[in-house]
């Protein structure tokens, strides 16, 4: 050992000298291999050979930044795992996100993207009557129309009780058997807030009660609204999943090798595995499955560049769970130190949102 190596090794050891800095000194400047699967957008494979993708345009920053030579080197999603479990590849590029099953065969640089696992459902299009009638009939419509009616029956009962049935303005019809049918009346009025005039209780408690229903009733009928809205929207799915409770019911498709699967195979749910995403659509439309679980990213891509399949497929209101993306790497090597601190740099910097934007025409999940 030269002697200049001897000095440093030693004030290395005392904690003089960083160690991400060694690590960067004594990492190999041999070529880089980097294992590379399609995943668009992160991924993606043309024509004449070149790979493009929000991940690959990262990466090459980061390689340009550290001056290192690399090649690619194809695999698929199962295969690259494979790689980085045996070391064949120093790098992997792909949509693998940070989860404690990847953690077990690859180590991963900071995050640099972030997405929600999916549904996809194809739309339908029935008639605005059955459409209206089915919203109407839904279950949580009716629960919330008979939280109303109970409320009406209530405050009507209530006023009907505290307020002198005499010289009162809310019992002013002559025949007394309508007297809490008017009470009634007002209540429906007061809570949809229709009728906000409580100095037509006599009763100083009925006019606090009024304020007080006249609060709820806003909210009740704010919530009706846009739970009615809601359930329209969803009743023009041929399939409604408001949660991983709904999928044993299913036919659900994913891709192979991907978090969807995984994610499949941890709640223990059947599902078909596809290629890629093209295949999964296909399979959707064609109805050998009722829905796809997928990385939202992957859609929102393959549907921007598919007006066929975005006119008749919609991505679901419900999200699984929230994925962090990574570069993957072997695990223990010496390039984690260098590539994080790339990575800093550039995600915060003016070019990522721009790059982001290019391919799914928003700055989605983008940490920066």
């Amino acid at each position: 050992m030269r002697l200049r190596e001897l000095i440093f090794a030693v004030l290395l050891g005392l904690g003089f000298i960083p160690t991400v800095f060694a690590q960067t000194t004594f990492a190999d400047n041999s070529v880089l291999r980097v294992g590379i699967a399609p995943a668009p957008p992160f991924v993606i494979e043309s024509g004449d050979g070149d790979w493009t993708g929000i991940a690959v345009e990262l990466w090459q920053e980061i390689a340009d930044e550290l001056d290192r030579d690399f090649v690619y080197i194809p695999h698929d999603r199962a295969s690259l795992r494979e790689a980085l479990r045996d070391r064949s590849v120093d790098i992997g590029l792909s949509d693998i996100p940070i989860t404690q099953s990847t953690l077990e065969f690859a180590g991963f640089s900071r995050p640099y993207f972030h997405s929600e696992l999916s549904a996809v459902s194809v739309e339908q299009k029935p008639s605005s009557i059955s459409l209206i009638l089915d919203a109407l009939t839904s279950r949580d419509v009716l629960i919330l129309i008979g939280v109303l009616l109970a409320l009406v029956v209530v405050v009507a009962f209530i006023f009907w009780i505290v307020e002198p049935k005499k010289d009162s303005m809310l019992y002013e019809d002559d025949h007394k058997r309508l007297n809490f049918t008017n009470g009634i009346l007002w209540a429906i009025l007061l809570i949809t807030a229709q009728e906000p005039d409580i100095f037509k209780n006599r009763n100083i408690w009925g006019r606090y009660l009024a304020i007080s229903v006249l609060f709820i009733g806003v909210t009740i009928s704010a919530s009706y609204i846009a739970l009615l809205a809601s359930t329209l929207t969803v009743s023009s799915l041929r399939t409604a999943v408001h949660g991983v409770e709904d999928l044993p019911h299913l036919h659900v498709g994913t891709l192979r090798a991907s978090r969807g699967s995984e994610f499949l195979n941890e709640q223990h749910l059947a599902h078909r595995d596809y290629a890629d995403l093209r295949e999964a659509v296909e399979a959707l439309l064609e109805g050998h499955v009722d829905i796809l679980i997928a990385d939202a990213p992957l859609v929102t891509y393959y549907l921007r560049r598919h007006s066929d399949a975005r006119e008749q497929v919609t991505m679901l209101p419900v999200h699984f769970e929230t994925e962090y993306h990574g570069i993957a790497m072997t695990q223990d090597t010496p390039l984690l130190g260098p590539i994080n601190a790339s990575i800093s740099r550039f995600v915060e910097s003016a070019e990522w949102p721009r790059i982001v934007q290019r391919y799914l025409g928003r700055q989605l999940g983008s940490l920066n």
